[in-house]
C-alpha cells in the first residue's frame, strides 16, 4: 500500500472533497506502487463513518502513487458525493418525492474523423515536382 503524507477533507454540503499527497519512492530498487479509489474508500470509512459515499462525482486523471515517472503522480483529488447517516431516513422520504429527470445524452466526436481534418495535402509541391520545374526554366 502507498504511504500517505497528506490526506486532506473539505465536506461542502453533500460533496466530499479529498486531496492526496503519497510519499516519493526514494530508490529505483522500490516498487512503484498505485493508489486506487477503492484503497482510498476504505481508508477513508476505516477514519470516519459518519457519512455513506453514494458515488464518485470526480478522479484524478492520473495515476496517483509513489512515483513521478511512467504517468503517475504524487498527488491526486477526489471528489465523492456523500450522504449523511444521522439524515439518511429524512433523505429517503424526499428522494421519493422527488423524480429524477433523464440527462441529455452528449455526442462526442470519433478520434478518426478529427485526424480525416488535420490530415490535409500541404500547399507546397513535392521536392520532385519543384526540381523538374526548376530543370524546365534553365532549359528554356
Amino acid at each position: 500500500m502507498v504511504e500517505i503524507v497528506s490526506l486532506k477533507k473539505t465536506i461542502n454540503k453533500k460533496k466530499l472533497k479529498i486531496e492526496v499527497n503519497c510519499k516519493e519512492r526514494q530508490f529505483i530498487a522500490e516498487p512503484i506502487k498505485l493508489l486506487t479509489t477503492s484503497e482510498l474508500v476504505s481508508i477513508i470509512l476505516k477514519e470516519e463513518e459518519n457519512y455513506k459515499i453514494l458515488s464518485i462525482q470526480k478522479e484524478p486523471c492520473h495515476k496517483v502513487g509513489n512515483s513521478n515517472r511512467k504517468s503517475v503522480k504524487t498527488h491526486g483529488t477526489w471528489l465523492f458525493e456523500i450522504e449523511s447517516i444521522e439524515n439518511e431516513k429524512k433523505v429517503i422520504i424526499e428522494e421519493k418525492e422527488i423524480e429524477e429527470k433523464p440527462k441529455p445524452k452528449t455526442r462526442k466526436t470519433s478520434s478518426s474523423s478529427t485526424k480525416q481534418e488535420k490530415s490535409q495535402p500541404s500547399p507546397r509541391k513535392n521536392i520532385r515536382g519543384r526540381i523538374s520545374k526548376l530543370a524546365r526554366s534553365q532549359e528554356d
